[in-house]
């Protein structure tokens, strides 16, 4: 980033660091998001099992929609892609309810299926999320490089120039001016 693109009020470099902080927590290669997704679906399953020797009564299937949400925010739709396949098997095997397994198969397999419409929608949700951020990210990097340009040109040109701001009384007439800005040539 530019000096000229970090320069600005305060509130302008906070929102600039929120959006550097967030698009750094991007993992982008194909290996790293499947071992971001596992390792996100390994650590919830953990928590799972731990959660259901304290509280045996508990779901801990439902940790893993929070899960695949911040896959898919970090990692994008493979990785949450990945994350869901490997969350239906958690899910199925690893912390499927107490006596899931003597449900009757057309009763079980109903239940598998909302849970993969759920995946998908959180997963969806994540990855539409990430669009935004990195949107965001574009339009903020574009603005930055406008802001340089004007800046160049405004502080170049030879003519006198400057950005005044119109103060109108309550029937809209215009009653006085501030000046905003002034370029070198009008000083």
């Amino acid at each position: 980033m530019s000096p000229a693109a970090t320069e600005g009020p305060p509130e302008a470099r906070a929102g600039r660091s929120l959006d550097d902080r967030l698009t750094a927590l991007r993992v982008d290669g194909f290996a790293a998001q499947i071992a971001l997704a596992a390792a996100v679906v390994a650590a919830v399953t953990f928590v799972g099992w731990v959660l259901r020797l304290v509280a045996p009564g508990a779901l801990p299937a439902a940790l893993l929609f929070p899960a695949m949400l911040a896959v898919s925010l970090v990692g994008g739709w493979r990785a949450g892609a990945v994350a869901g396949a490997l969350a239906l098997i958690v899910r199925a095997w690893a912390l499927a309810p107490r006596g899931a397994f003597a449900l009757p198969p057309a009763t079980a397999i109903p239940n598998y299926l909302l849970f993969i419409i759920g995946a998908a929608g959180v997963i969806a949700i994540g990855t539409y999320a990430r669009s935004l951020v990195d949107r965001l990210e574009r339009s903020r990097v574009a603005l930055a490089q406008q802001d340089i340009s004007y800046r160049t040109l405004f502080g170049t040109m030879s003519e006198g120039f400057a950005i005044c701001e119109a103060i109108r009384d309550e029937t809209d007439q215009l009653v006085d001016y501030t000046v905003v800005e002034i370029n070198p040539a009008l000083q």
